[in-house]
């Protein structure tokens, strides 16, 4: 008896221990999980739990300073170089190509690999070419505008401080790069125009010599010029593609009345049209015909008033520092008059 009992009582241990680590091997052990980078980053790492399904909601909701809010801005930039590139492509014609940087201040001419003419801008200046569709008031590259049946181009140089300081420079493309001519003091905005169906344009443009000359703001004068190429001499004035004929006395009397009290701008644009046309002595009848008054009258350095005389004399010298005046003069016949100065 005693010998069964104690048998039944190591029985009752054993299955003590063997019920005991049963129980232990059914838990299941759960790693732990490390701080999120980004939570790290932020310094939110007391708000991360032990669970991956946390940690993935942390990183969702982290402020936006994250790195990945800088990738779209980074992935746009090579479509706008792209943009970049296109406006800027070169332009080939026969063994040369032509290029305008994309900041527009350095333009170059390279020939079968070689760079043959390499020119930089000056200070608030930038290069244009008439590449196709670039500008439409340049005529487009290779076009004959010389009428020797050699591709042409136009360089303009736009000044950003005064646009009668542009250069239109016009290159011959033949077997070598040659300037046949420059053009300057015409206001902005020319135009290549074949105007005598000759099939060779002229260069239409207005002369800068009396802008903002004894002028009010909005107010200012800048007569129609017309220029051919000559062969060998470059562009000059074409008085034939210039001459209108003069207005009535009545017409410029009912003008000269509405010059009143308005700017002397009005009558220095309306003389100079006349004269710009061939009608010089007609501009000077004009003037006669003027009354002027305080309004349209202007002062001197001496802040005395200039009277009408005063006045058609400043005209008159100032007209003379235009770059065309041989031929403004040959065209009015003043060569040997007192506007011949």
């Amino acid at each position: 008896m005693q010998k069964f009992i104690k048998g039944a009582l190591v029985a009752l241990v054993v299955l003590v221990v063997v019920i005991a680590l049963m129980s232990q091997c059914g838990k299941k052990k759960t790693a732990p999980v490390p701080p999120s980078p980004t939570a790290v980053v932020s310094g939110q790492v007391s708000a991360v739990t032990r669970t991956a399904e946390t940690a993935i909601q942390v990183k969702t909701v982290l402020p936006v300073k994250s790195k990945a809010a800088s990738v779209p801005v980074k992935a746009a930039a090579p479509a706008a170089k792209k943009a970049q590139a296109k406006s800027t492509a070169p332009v080939n014609v026969r063994d040369y190509e032509f290029k305008v940087s994309k900041d527009k201040t350095t333009f170059e001419v390279v020939k079968k690999g070689e760079v043959i003419l390499s020119k930089a801008a000056g200070d608030q200046e930038s290069f244009a070419v008439a590449a196709e569709g670039a500008d439409k008031v340049l005529p487009k590259i290779g076009a004959d505008l010389t009428g020797n049946g050699r591709p042409d181009m136009v360089l303009k140089t736009k000044s950003e401080k005064d646009s009668c300081s542009n250069i239109y420079s016009i290159f011959s493309i033949g077997d070598e790069m040659q300037l046949v001519a420059e053009v300057k003091g015409l206001a902005d905005g020319i135009e290549f125009k074949d105007l005598d169906k000759d099939n060779i344009p002229e260069i239409i443009g207005h002369d800068c010599t009396f802008l903002d000359w004894w002028a009010m703001l909005g107010s200012t004068a800048a007569p129609r010029i017309v220029l051919s190429y000559l062969e060998g001499t470059g562009y000059v004035m074409a008085p034939d593609l210039m001459r209108k004929d003069p207005p009535t006395d009545a017409a410029m009397k009912k003008f000269a009345a509405s010059c009143k009290g308005k700017p002397i701008s009005k009558v220095w644009a309306y003389m100079l049209d006349l004269i710009y046309t061939g009608n010089g002595d007609t501009a000077m009848k004009f003037y006669e015909m003027v009354d002027f008054d305080a309004e349209t009258q202007a002062t001197n350095d001496q802040g005395v008033k200039a009277d009408k005389t005063e006045y058609l004399e400043a005209f008159k010298e100032h007209l003379s520092t235009s770059p065309y005046w041989p031929a403004i003069k040959k065209l009015n016949n003043w060569e040997y008059s007192d506007m011949g100065m």
